[in-house]
C-alpha cells in the first residue's frame, strides 16, 4: 500500500474495568501462569466443564456476556471446519439480546482441543439451549460465575493475590472460607485470545473482526 491507514489515528486511553473487576490493571499473564490455569482447569471437575470454559474464553476471545449467552444452535462442532457463531449474549439480568455491536456477531474457528473440551462437557451438561448454563440449565449469572467458578479455579491453580477473596466468596460455602483473590480475572483470557492471534501473524484488520471490535482503533 502507498501509506499507512493508521499513522494518523489517535488512540485515546482509558482505564475500562473490566466486568465485574473494577479498577483492574492489564498486565498480560506469562505462559507458564497461563500452562497452569490450563491444567487445573482439566482436573478441577469431572464434567469438563472448566476446561471446555477456559478453553473456550482462551481459544475463542468470547466476552463474558457471549459465553453465558452462547446457545448450543451457534456451535458448528462436526463441520470439517469446526466453529462458534457470536450472534447474541446474556446481559447482567440474565437476559438475552444483541451482540454489543453489529461487528461482534462473528464466526470463530475452533481448535480440535476446544472442540473436544466442548463434546465431552455437553455429554455431562444441563439440559439447556444454552452450551454454559446453570445447574437449573438457565442462563449463568456473572456473579455466580465469578464466585462460585472462577475464584475457586484459580486457586485451584495457584494463580492467587496475598489478598483474600471478597466476603461473598468466602461466605458461600466452609469448603470456600479461605479462598484468595484471582491474579486476574476471565477478561483477560479475552486478551491472550488476541495475543494468541498476533503471534500467528493475524494482521490487525483481521483481529478486529476476529475480536468483534467496532473500530480498528480500538483492536
Amino acid at each position: 500500500v502507498a501509506s499507512n491507514p493508521v499513522r494518523d489515528s489517535k488512540v485515546t486511553r482509558t482505564d475500562r474495568s473490566e466486568e465485574g473487576e473494577a479498577g483492574e490493571k492489564f498486565i498480560l499473564p506469562p505462559e507458564n501462569d497461563l500452562k497452569r490455569l490450563l491444567e487445573a482447569a482439566r482436573t478441577f471437575d469431572n464434567t469438563g466443564r472448566a476446561d471446555a470454559i477456559v478453553r473456550t474464553l482462551m481459544h475463542a476471545g468470547l466476552r463474558a456476556s457471549e459465553l453465558r449467552g452462547l446457545p448450543r444452535r451457534s456451535l458448528s462442532l462436526e463441520a470439517a471446519q469446526p466453529k462458534l457463531r457470536v450472534d447474541q449474549r446474556a446481559d447482567r439480568f440474565e437476559e438475552i439480546g444483541r451482540t454489543k455491536s453489529k461487528n461482534s456477531r462473528r464466526d470463530i474457528v475452533l481448535g480440535l482441543k476446544t472442540v473436544k473440551a466442548i463434546e465431552t462437557w455437553l455429554e455431562a451438561a444441563p439440559k439447556s439451549e444454552f452450551v454454559f448454563p446453570n445447574a437449573d440449565g438457565n442462563i449463568q449469572s456473572y456473579s455466580n460465575l465469578w464466585n462460585r467458578f472462577w475464584v475457586p479455579l484459580m486457586n485451584h491453580a495457584g494463580l492467587v493475590t496475598d489478598e483474600p477473596a471478597s466476603a461473598t466468596v468466602r461466605n458461600w460455602s466452609a469448603a470456600q472460607e479461605g479462598l484468595m483473590q484471582p491474579r486476574f480475572g476471565l477478561h483477560m483470557l479475552r486478551h491472550v485470545y488476541a495475543s494468541l492471534q498476533i503471534r500467528q501473524g493475524v494482521k490487525p484488520k483481521r483481529l478486529q473482526a476476529l475480536m468483534g471490535h467496532a473500530t480498528l482503533k480500538l483492536t
